[in-house]
């Protein structure tokens, strides 16, 4: 509301103001065909350049400057005046300002595909025919050299040991470096030691967390013997020649430079009530639109942006106190415009108040590592490279965009902000500590005092986001990328204070495809995360950490997390919560309720882990299972969706049986087990817990301060055959399963793996022990390859003496029938500002509370919706905008059975054959629609073979079920 009031009493002072000036409104028009001596006031007496328009001193509040539509404008148009309307006239295509000149003189070959061309200047990007080639650089495709050595603190010095004897002198080459996972850093190369692979940077350097790790990568550029490759170029300033390699390998024609800044830019005394509409900004140097200190209610809207490092940015160059802090601005209007091949952010507004920015759409931002790497002088430490939109400051409004490949975060947001109605897909391909939306939280701007209305913080809801994904090349630690951002790390006691609205971080109705990890905190706060949906998350769907080492006042940092939706086909966790902070070791940082849990692989989807020494050098982990998740307080009135491969339906289980040997150790030894290293001892030994003999796994931690990795393993063995040749293959299922049981809680990971190359062709899979008791765990998986030979390990980190028990171990080929997991728990999304309704079949599907789908489903705009498939003779396949759409392919339901099945298949009319298991045919009828529905209450006991004969002989089917009594 706070907004609101602000937003209306200074539009309505605006608004007097321009009432008051529309009488004397001047339009002011630029055509190609026009002159500069004209007067400028009539579409006969236009303007012909931008340099003059820019130069007029004559505007008054609510003149306009008005381009003719089809004409292509080169150069800045320089905005002086308040109150200035920027838009087109006459019919046809939007007019376009472009920032490049064409290349006219005579190229030559310089070598190979390399051309060269006498050019006097700086460009910044060389397009040919409009295909972008930049500055020449090494590596490509952006990759990185890896730096071998540098200081740990602050260092004026990289070392590279592949660079021992370059026979090139690397001074005054841009060197970019990842100086953390979020951050790529620009510096010139002062000196460069070819004895010693040695580089002196322009100015010191530091690494994420002060320590240098070898594994940070760096890009060179800026230097002919970079051209390599075609999409290049270089300028040798001092001979004042242009060198290309173009992207078609022959000789350049048409050949465009950026050599003009800006489109159009505000004058440095900040300039209020602009209006810029349906322009086409292209080849920009820096960007289509620049704004000067101070800038208020600026709209621009209905336009489009290409091939620039920014659309719209308020960057500013360094101070005298030699920091990069943004130009102010407010009320910044960016709406309905198009952004097409940005370099580096497509709108930056950082450190605006009550801007908007809304119904845009962005496609392929920041998809070059530090393209126009120069722009980071001389803020070599300036953060602006990937943002799709950026409005960190305060009372902004980001709705209804759509945001597609992103290279950094998709929206970066800030205090009382809202992020609503935004389709984001595809971010954090060049980084590996972002978020498609980034809540930026900047404590500075606290007081202790309480201010008007309390802290407020941001509301993110009605998003939908997909495919957020994690880029590791180049950096040393391993960061990771979170669909939503919520970063709360700083070094003030002030992090959270009483003055905050109570549940003022609202996360409520987003949908979450397909992200590495859902939703991420590094900090708490009083917040409320409510009706979302995590959907295929690739880690944890929901993480909440502290980082911090303080003692807050606990009231206000509590996470309300209910009615969602939470789904995973992997093995990864659902919910995570990490606290440094021995001093408040047994805080408890949610409440969590009425939530639905679909884990159809995983029986431990929650996970707890508190730091036992101050600085988190050492953790006490928790996992847990649904019990133990409700024991500890947690969704007493949550939905589990149990039993575990829900979708699956075990048929029977084939030769060659078991292929574990001695799977319950009733033999005196235990042949084909093993243990590694050395201090791994494995025996045959009794145990209460199991009530008989198991093996017994011992470990004697011999260093006490080192993390050990130990396995168990076995050898596959084929018993029927007599062979190791088992031949897991990738076209089977197979069930693994044991028994196990320790003294104290452990985490251990089962793979199986092959012999030919150790491929794993199944694991990764987290087995959490509670201690104390027995405990049974069962997979079914298909090898991720082929395998002749395996090994079955059981292996662990272990920093302390431990004992575990392992028995009743089996390995069986089966035959299932497994519906993908999202098959069984289809998605259904509507990313658009209007209503979708979705045809389902009668009784097909179900919500999520069990009620049926009787017919078609509305979804609400920006909204998704998980439905549970029910198998039916009625159900169809369909085509729907799923995450999942279901395909057809043989399969029967129910199985086991006793009176019915339905066989769904793809043959459409034909007839079906029962066989029992000595081969004779115990039924036979016609069929001409598919599924069909067979009675089998007449039938033994027993297990049966169904043939499917298409009706013209050329195609079978067949598939097994067991009829129960």
């Amino acid at each position: 509301m706070k907004r609101i009031g602000y937003l209306f009493f200074s539009g309505s002072l605006w608004g007097i103001f321009c009432i008051s000036a529309a009488s004397t409104q001047t339009a002011y028009y630029l055509s190609n065909s026009g002159d500069d001596a004209h007067a400028g006031t009539s579409p006969t007496a236009a303007w012909r350049t931008l340099a003059y328009a820019s130069n007029f001193n004559g505007y008054k509040p609510g003149d306009s400057i008005l381009l003719r539509a089809g004409d292509v404008f080169r150069g800045t148009l320089t905005l002086n005046s308040d109150s200035i309307v920027v838009a087109s006239y006459g019919a046809g295509s939007k007019p376009e300002i472009w920032g490049s000149q064409t290349i006219a003189s005579q190229w030559t070959q310089h070598s190979g595909s390399i051309y060269k061309t006498p050019y006097t200047g700086r460009p910044s990007f060389i397009f040919v025919d409009g295909q972008l080639h930049m500055l020449a650089r090494s590596p490509g495709n952006n990759q990185y050299h890896l730096i071998t050595q540098a200081s740990n603190i602050s260092s004026s010095w990289i070392r590279d040991n592949s660079l021992i004897g370059y026979p090139h002198d690397l001074k005054d080459t841009y060197i970019s470096l990842r100086q953390d996972n979020w951050t790529v850093t620009t510096r010139s190369v002062t000196a460069f030691d070819a004895t010693t692979g040695t580089i002196m940077l322009s100015e010191p350097v530091s690494f994420q967390g002060g320590v240098f790790k070898q594994g940070w990568g760096y890009i060179l550029s800026n230097k002919l013997h970079f051209l390599d490759g075609p999409g290049e170029f270089f300028m040798d300033t001092a001979n004042s020649e242009l060198y290309l390699w173009a992207y078609h390998h022959a000789m350049p024609s048409h050949v465009e430079a950026s050599v003009y800044d800006f489109g159009i830019q505000t004058t440095s005394s900040g300039k209020r009530a602009i209006t810029v509409s349906n322009i086409v900004f292209r080849y920009q140097a820096i960007a289509g639109v620049l704004l000067f200190d101070n800038g208020e209610r600026v709209s621009v809207r209905h336009c489009a942006f290409y091939h620039m490092p920014f659309a719209i940015t308020n960057r500013q160059l360094r101070n005298s106190e030699g920091h990069c802090t943004p130009r102010t601005s407010s009320e910044i209007n960016f709406s309905n415009n198009l952004l097409e091949d940005i370099y580096k952010a497509g709108v930056k507004l950082e450190n605006t108040t009550a801007s908007v920015v809304e119904n845009n759409i962005l496609r392929n931002i920041c998809t070059i590592v530090n393209a126009a790497e120069w722009l980071n002088f001389p803020c070599g430490t300036f953060n602006e490279s990937g943002v799709g939109i950026n409005t960190v400051g305060h009372n902004s409004v980001v709705r209804g965009n759509s945001i597609a490949v992103c290279g950094h975060y998709g929206i970066r947001v800030s205090n009382n902000g809202i992020v609503e109605n935004n389709c984001i897909d595809s971010c954090c391909i060049l980084y590996s500590d972002c978020g498609a939306i980034y809540r930026y939280y900047d404590y500075t701007l606290q007081t202790k005092n309480s201010p008007p209305n309390g802290w407020k913080q941001v509301e993110i809801r009605n998003n939908i986001i997909s495919n957020i994904i994690s880029n590791h090349d180049g950096v040393a630690p391993m960061g990771s990328a979170s669909s939503i951002y919520i970063d709360h790390r700083t070094s003030s006691s002030w992090l959270v204070n009483p003055n905050f609205v109570p549940d003022s971080l609202v996360i409520e109705n987003n949908t979450i495809v397909n992200g590495l990890s859902g939703l991420a905190s590094t900090g708490i706060a009083r917040a409320l995360v409510r009706n979302n949906i995590f959907y295929r998350c690739g880690e944890t769907s929901l993480n909440i950490g502290t980082l911090d080492l303080y003692s807050y006042i606990q009231t206000y940092r509590k996470y309300h997390i209910y009615n969602n939706v939470f789904f995973s086909e992997s093995f990864h966790r659902q919910l995570g919560f990490y606290n440094s902070n021995p001093n408040n070791a047994t805080f408890d940082f949610c409440w969590a309720d009425f939530n639905f849990y679909i884990t159809l692989r995983n029986r431990f989807p929650f996970y707890v882990r508190r730091a036992t020494t101050l600085g988190g050098g050492q953790f006490l982990d928790k996992p847990m299972d649904i019990d133990a998740w409700r024991a500890f307080g947690k969704d007493s009135n949550g939905i589990f969706y149990e039993p575990l491969y829900a979708h699956c339906t075990i048929i029977d289980t084939l030769a060659p049986g078991n292929l574990v040997r001695n799977p319950d150790f009733s033999k005196n030894n235990i042949a084909g087990w093993s243990g590694f290293p050395s201090n791994m001892e494995i025996t045959r030994d009794t145990v209460v817990a199991m009530g008989s003999y198991a093996l017994k796994a011992y470990f004697d931690h011999i260093i006490s301060t080192n993390c050990i990795s130990s396995a168990v393993s076995c050898r596959l063995y084929d018993s029927q055959n007599n062979t190791e040749i088992v031949n897991l293959s990738p076209t089977s299922y197979y069930a693994v399963s044991f028994d196990i049981f320790s003294t104290v809680p452990k985490t251990l990971s089962l793979s199986i793996t092959g012999d030919a190359d150790s491929d794993i062709v199944f694991g990764g899979v987290e087995v959490d022990i509670k201690g104390g008791v027995v405990q049974r765990f069962y997979y079914v998986f298909k090898p991720a390859a082929l395998a002749l030979k395996g090994k079955l390990h059981l292996s662990g980190c272990f920093d302390s003496d431990y004992i575990f028990y392992l028995d009743h171990v089996d390995l069986f080929p089966i035959e299932a029938i497994c519906l993908e997991p999202a098959e069984k728990f289809p998605l259904f999304t509507n990313c658009g500002a209007s209503p979708v309704s979705i045809s389902l079949p009668q009784n097909c599907y179900r919500d999520l509370y069990g009620n049926l789908v009787r017919g078609s489903w509305t979804l609400a705009p920006y909204s998704s919706v998980v439905l549970e498939w029910l198998p039916d003779t009625s159900c169809q396949t369909i085509n729907t905008t799923s995450a999942a759409i279901k395909t057809e392919r043989l399969r029967i339901y129910p199985n086991p059975a006793q009176e019915f099945v339905t066989v769904v298949t793809d043959i459409e009319n034909g007839f079906v054959r029962i066989h029992n298991v000595n081969g004779q045919t115990v039924g036979i009828e016609k069929f001409d629609r598919a599924p069909l529905r067979i009675s089998i209450g007449h039938l033994p006991a027993g297990v049966y073979f169904v043939e499917l004969i298409e009706a013209s002989g050329s195609g079978r089917q067949g598939i097994k079920f067991v009829k129960e009594r």
